[in-house]
């Protein structure tokens, strides 16, 4: 009777071992405890290995989606515990800057209260341009909002659906900062990341400031703040597709649209192209492989901004 009455008294103070429940909630911001390389170091040897060390465990999915690196580059982060290694490919006389934004968080859900950022250079100088501001939605700091900045020097493409060249993330007070930029025009954007994809969506909140920014490599330009505001799309239907010669369809929408932004899948006809009309912007017109008259070629999907559209009907053939 003793033997197994001592053996329940000890299995009893097992199960206690351990903290205490109903304790406070953790409630506090992680940190980044070092880096390498050092802030602003210059002569980096291009065989190093970038390393972040947080004071605690990570939740690594959602610290990874709030990793940017400029230059762009794709990144396979490795995790050792709470140190993070980013391998890159690092080219002479670059400027790179690292950004940990505030979508950053810990196993318990806590973000990061500020984006944290540093530089380094594989040459022997760095860039030194910043540009600082906030972002506001209904009135109150935007955290975690996504900004985006566009060297407009290297830049050809269209703002909002091409990669920007820096980014980095709103704090809890909803400033944002971008560090060791380059001399020259810049343009921004901002954006609540609804859906987590890393990019701006049709009808995510979106932010613009009044005019472009000069940033020249002595002094801080401030953006002013960028408020967020429902950019609802348009609602947009497709209303008829015809054949209008053997080389081109037309393609009439019920409201205007950017022909750079229509998508045009066919099944057994080969597409080679779009264009607008100057006098219509309803309507797009795409050139194609020469057509068989009479014959029936379906639409596999249109899309506009990246929004399938419905469309049932088939397209024939000209003759014309």
């Amino acid at each position: 009777m003793y033997p197994l009455l001592l053996l329940l008294l000890l299995l009893a103070a097992c199960a206690k071992v351990g903290p205490p429940s109903g304790g406070p909630v953790d409630r506090t911001a992680p940190q980044i405890v070092t880096h390498f390389p050092a802030s602003d170091a210059t002569s980096v040897p291009l065989d190093a290995t970038v390393e972040i060390l947080f004071d605690e465990p990570m939740e690594r999915e959602r610290t990874e989606e709030a990793l940017f690196v400029a230059p762009e580059e794709r990144l396979q982060p490795r995790w050792r515990g709470r140190r993070l290694q980013l391998p890159i490919d690092l080219q002479p006389d670059r400027t790179y800057v690292i950004t940990v934004g505030t979508g950053a968080k810990d196993l318990r859900g806590n973000a990061l209260e500020k984006s944290f950022t540093f530089a380094f250079a594989t040459g022997d100088r760095l860039n030194r341009g910043q540009i600082t501001g906030f972002v506001y939605r209904d009135h109150e700091p935007a955290s975690g909002a996504h900004i985006w900045a566009y060297d407009l020097a290297r830049f050809r493409g269209r703002v909002g659906n091409d990669p920007p060249h820096y980014r980095t993330q709103s704090g809890r007070d909803g400033s944002f900062a971008f560090a060791r930029l380059a001399a020259g025009r810049y343009r921004l954007l901002a954006f609540a990341d609804e859906d987590r994809d890393q990019s701006y969506d049709a009808g995510e909140w979106l932010g613009l400031p009044a005019s472009d920014l000069e940033v020249s490599e002595a002094d801080t330009a401030r953006s002013g703040d960028l408020l967020l505001v429902a950019h609802d799309p348009p609602d947009i239907k497709l209303v008829r597709v015809q054949a209008v010669d053997d080389r081109r369809l037309l393609l009439q929408f019920g409201a205007e649209v950017d022909p750079a932004e229509v998508e045009l899948e066919l099944k057994g006809l080969v597409g080679e192209g779009l264009y607008g009309s100057p006098q219509d912007r309803k309507k797009v017109y795409a050139r194609t492989e020469v057509q068989e008259p009479g014959r029936e070629y379906s639409i596999a999907a249109v899309r506009v901004g990246g929004r399938l559209l419905k469309w049932q009907e088939p397209v024939r053939g000209s003759n014309r």
